[in-house]
């Protein structure tokens, strides 16, 4: 095999068509079924290369993605045991600490409302929020608009202008997530 085919192929296969075929001229045509079977046969054994080539790099693939998760998988966790010795910026939805090369953060993510739609419409007229309803086909809650007109408290949700829990409506905590946010230096 010559250097630049080497090259070329990082595993050193050509499918043997390369040297099967050096020094045939242009004008060669399968002319029997005995040529018609070679060039069959050819094409299997390339067909079987190419399919062992591709179990192996993804194979390697795996590995590789396999050890980068392990790899990440351990400094988190030691990066998670740094923070939290840090004096971090904190907001309503995360904390945060900025290094040179990037910077760590823990996110609280809002909480998961479950909803009962039929509940919460008979609650909206019961407190005589109509303009909260929305009627299509049925009628439902609008959420966009009755979300900010409550606050959690635990599982509950509470209506603000009442104070009262919500019927229907329950907020499912979700685990805060640490991020490593790595900075890119591309110019």
């Amino acid at each position: 095999m010559t250097q630049s085919a080497m090259t070329a192929n990082p595993i050193g296969n050509d499918c043997g068509l390369e040297s099967e075929l050096e020094g045939v001229k242009e004008e060669w045509r399968i002319a029997d079924d005995g040529a018609a079977d070679w060039a069959v046969r050819k094409i299997k054994e390339a067909r079987a290369d190419r399919d062992r080539m591709i179990a192996h790099f993804e194979a390697q693939i795996e590995k590789a993605i396999d050890s980068c998760r392990r790899t990440e998988h351990f400094f988190s966790g030691k990066l998670i045991e740094y923070f939290n010795t840090l004096p971090v910026r904190e907001s309503k939805t995360q904390k945060s600490y900025e290094l040179p090369t990037g910077k760590l953060v823990l996110k609280f993510p809002a909480p998961e409302y479950v909803r009962d739609e039929s509940t919460l419409v008979e609650w909206l007229f019961k407190i005589d929020r109509q303009d909260l309803i929305r009627t299509d086909f049925v009628s439902k809650p609008i959420w966009s608009e009755l979300k900010p007109l409550t606050t959690v408290s635990g599982n509950d949700v509470i209506y603000l202008e009442t104070g009262e829990v919500i019927p229907g409506l329950s907020a499912v905590e979700r685990g805060a997530e640490f991020k490593v946010e790595v900075q890119s230096w591309e110019t």
